[in-house]
């Protein structure tokens, strides 16, 4: 499941894995502004991340960038 929202001067995207078994392997090209939210509610740059990140099983992961 893929999501975009925008809210306020940021655009999001949410990715939720369905599987509760099989992790989800995701190709995404990170623009170098790109963060990801952590569940603690804290900011993560995406640049360690190059184009692969993977969504373990039943989990979910909100990326978030300037509009």
């Amino acid at each position: 499941v893929v999501s975009f929202i925008e809210n306020g001067a940021y655009q999001y995207v949410v990715i939720v894995n369905r599987s509760f078994q099989n992790p989800l392997d995701l190709h995404i090209s990170f623009n170098g502004q790109t963060e990801i939210i952590r569940k603690d509610g804290s900011l993560q740059n995406t640049d360690k991340y190059g184009s692969r990140f993977r969504l373990e099983a039943g989990n979910a992961e909100i990326f978030r960038w300037k509009k």
